[in-house]
C-alpha cells in the first residue's frame, strides 16, 4: 500500500531528478575555476560562444578560419565570449582565461585570446609570450579602436568580433605569408570540405569495428583474449597547448 509519506519521497525523488537534469544542461558546456568560466574545449575547436551572441554560420566560417591558421602556423586563436567577468577586471580575467586553457603551443607560446563580452561592453586581445613582438600592445589597441569600438558603439556585436579577428588574421597571414583574408571563402569551405571526410571516416570505422566485433562474437572468440583494439584508451580529448601570457595585450 502506497502512503502518504511513500507518495512525498517519490515527490521529492522526481524534483530532485528535475532540477539536477536542468542544472547539467545549463552547465555542462563549461566549468567554473578561480572566479572565471571555463569552456569545455574541443579538438580543432577556437570559438566558444557562451554568450550566444554569434550566429551558428559566422561561428563555423570564424572556426574554419582559425583552424586554418592553426594547421599552416600552429597559432592557437581562441574567440570567446562571457556575459560576466564575476567582478574581475577584464584584464585580470582574459589573463587567468588564457592561462588556465593553456592556449598557445608549449613552448612557443603562440597563442591569442579575443575576449568579448556584449553585456559588459568590453574586449580584450590577450597575447601570448611568443607572439608579442607581431601583435605588440600598440597594435592590439589600434586594432579595438579601429574594429571593436565603433562597432560596440552602434551595437553591432557580431561585425565587432568578425571584423577585428578578420585584422588578426591579417597580420598574422602577412608575417607568416599566409593568405587568411582574400581567400576566406576557399578555406572555409576547404576546411569544411576536410571535417565532412573526417567524419565519414570516423563512421566507416565505427561500422567495421561493429563488423569485426559481431564476427568476433559469433566464431565464439573469448572477449578475456583482447583488452586493445580499436576502441583502445588512446583517445586525445582536444584541447589547447599549453601555450602562457604574461598579461600582453589591450582592452577597451
Amino acid at each position: 500500500m502506497v502512503t502518504n509519506t511513500h507518495k512525498r519521497v517519490l515527490a521529492r525523488f522526481f524534483l530532485v531528478i528535475f532540477f539536477s537534469s536542468i542544472f547539467i544542461g545549463l552547465f555542462s558546456g563549461f566549468a567554473f575555476s578561480e572566479g572565471i568560466v571555463v569552456p569545455q574545449v574541443k579538438d580543432k575547436v577556437f570559438v566558444y560562444d557562451m554568450e550566444n551572441v554569434i550566429d551558428s554560420k559566422t561561428e563555423d566560417n570564424l572556426n574554419s578560419l582559425i583552424r586554418y591558421l592553426e594547421e599552416k602556423t600552429t597559432i592557437e586563436f581562441a574567440v570567446i565570449t562571457t556575459s560576466t567577468f564575476n567582478n574581475k577586471t577584464i584584464e585580470d580575467y582574459a589573463h587567468d582565461l588564457f592561462n588556465k586553457l593553456g592556449i598557445g603551443k608549449s613552448g612557443k607560446d603562440n597563442g591569442i585570446l579575443y575576449l568579448v563580452s556584449a553585456n559588459e561592453g568590453h574586449a580584450r586581445l590577450e597575447i601570448g609570450y611568443g607572439l608579442e613582438s607581431i601583435l605588440t600592445d600598440g597594435i592590439c589597441g589600434q586594432i579595438l579602436d579601429k574594429y571593436y569600438v565603433p562597432n560596440r558603439d552602434n551595437k553591432k556585436v557580431i561585425e565587432s568580433i568578425t571584423e577585428t579577428v578578420n585584422s588578426v588574421l591579417a597580420i598574422l597571414g602577412n608575417e607568416y605569408k599566409v593568405d587568411l583574408v582574400k581567400n576566406q571563402e576557399s578555406i572555409v569551405k576547404s576546411v569544411k570540405e576536410k571535417k565532412s571526410i573526417s567524419i565519414w571516416v570516423i563512421i566507416l570505422i565505427l561500422v567495421i569495428c561493429v563488423i569485426v566485433y559481431a564476427l568476433e562474437d559469433g566464431s565464439g572468440s573469448s572477449s578475456s583474449s583482447s583488452s586493445g583494439g580499436f576502441f583502445s584508451s588512446s583517445s586525445s580529448g582536444g584541447g589547447f597547448g599549453g601555450g602562457s601570457s604574461g598579461g600582453g595585450g589591450a582592452s577597451r
